[in-house]
């Protein structure tokens, strides 16, 4: 009678072993299969932060190279917009740009999404705008707008874009745009707690701050590719089911980089958009606006030691009667905005600014609700164009006639 041979099992650690391999191999290969459905099946809007990268200096830049659509919400009640959105390899909305031309005359426009274009097309933006109607206003020159707006910025970020950009751009007029709307409560995230000194807050902004503050620790890392590359964690993210969990397991592993945890006070009942009028009330909003200034000043001053041309005008808030009557008691601060504008206008003459102002032009308009989106408060493309119309007729027409009849001015470095 023979005996069955029997097979000799390996080892328990290798047994071990190869029990993670192949639960590794089937969990990698359902994470990839349901990762293509969703990419299949899911029409999701890009990750908005991945429109961004940190940044040296400064907080974050647009991400070179990004080519995507982003879906916008221009008006109440309609589904989003997709709106392409182009990055050039030099971090900008924008064509590339090489050396500067003989004779060339170069603008730079800076400040935040209203520059950058919020649901527009890069062709109706407020730069490419402003540069055909340079192009017709002054026939023959050879003129160029470049698009310096990233949304988020205030003038702080602005300064460090045109440090790093300036250089290989060698602009002759820099031209600034603020927007009181949210420009105090970014001034402040400079500051090293600077992320919820202001109690109401935009949760969505304040997410990207914090992964943009803490980028450099892996754990960070790891989520933030995540959640700029795998739709499946993108789902996860925006339902609410998960946020930071690289981060949160990281922090139960000694020796680990340890990303701080996002702790935000109770948010406000009112609207962070209104903060600008309330300095009196808030002793941090008093330091946003000294910083808000003094940013503005350094920027001039940054420009001037280069010979720069430098301007500055302010977008006012565009109200909306339908969503004033909405507000119920908070309608006695609706009038906020429009004070801090005109203060701020006010400021602007008193520093000895070149500049635009566009209150009036705003609450003066036939149909002010054409020039701004009801969905969003961004420009639209005639509200893009009238901005466009009042920078070149209130200080930019007479600064390119002096420009064109002087010989040009040596720049420093040149």
């Amino acid at each position: 009678m023979s005996r069955t041979k029997q097979k000799r099992k390996p080892p328990l650690p290798v047994r071990f072993v190869l029990f993670l391999a192949r639960t590794g191999f089937i969990l990698v290969l359902t994470l990839l299969l349901a990762e293509g459905g969703a990419r299949l099946f899911l029409d999701l809007e890009p990750s908005r932060f991945r429109l961004f990268v940190p940044a040296d200096t400064g907080l974050y830049r647009l991400r070179p190279g990004f080519d995507d659509d982003l879906a916008i919400q221009l008006n109440p009640g309609e589904p989003p917009t997709k709106v392409p959105a182009r990055v050039s390899s030099q971090g900008l909305r924008d064509r590339e740009y090489g050396p500067k031309r003989e004779g060339e005359v170069r603008i730079l426009m800076l400040g935040d999404s209203q520059t950058f274009g919020w649901g527009v097309t890069v062709e109706d933006s407020l730069p490419r705008q402003l540069e055909r109607l340079l192009a017709a206003r002054f026939p023959g020159k050879d003129m160029t707008v470049v698009n310096g707006g990233v949304p988020g910025y205030g003038p702080w970020n602005a300064q460090a874009l045109l440090e790093e950009v300036e250089p290989a751009l060698r602009p002759d007029v820099v031209i600034l745009q603020t927007f009181l709307g949210n420009d105090l409560s970014d001034t402040l995230e400079q500051l090293e707690p600077g992320l919820h000194t202001l109690a109401p807050y935009h949760l969505v902004r304040t997410q990207l701050v914090w992964r943009m503050r803490h980028h450099d620790k892996w754990p960070m890392a790891i989520d933030n590719g995540l959640l700029n590359h795998s739709r499946i964690y993108y789902t996860l993210w925006q339902g609410g089911a998960i946020d930071l969990p690289c981060c949160e397991l990281a922090a139960y592993v000694p020796f680990f980089p340890q990303v701080p945890p996002l702790e935000l006070p109770e948010s406000e009942d009112r609207y962070v958009e209104y903060e600008a009028d309330l300095l009196k009330t808030y002793p941090m909003l008093r330091t946003a606006w000294r910083m808000f200034l003094d940013d503005i000043a350094d920027m001039r001053d940054y420009c001037d030691l280069r010979g720069i041309t430098f301007g500055v005008y302010n977008i006012p808030y565009p109200f909306d009667l339908a969503r004033i009557e909405e507000l119920g008691p908070q309608r006695d601060v609706v009038w906020g905005i429009d004070s801090a504008a005109k203060r701020l206008e006010v400021a602007f003459a008193l520093g000895g600014y070149r500049h635009a102002r566009m209150l009036d032009v705003f609450r003066d308009a036939e149909d002010p609700a054409s020039l701004a989106f009801a969905g969003n408060e961004h420009l639209t493309p005639r509200g893009a164009r009238r901005v466009a119309e009042e920078v070149c007729r209130q200080f930019l027409d007479e600064e390119l006639r002096d420009c064109f009849r002087r010989r040009p001015r040596l720049r420093a470095g040149d």
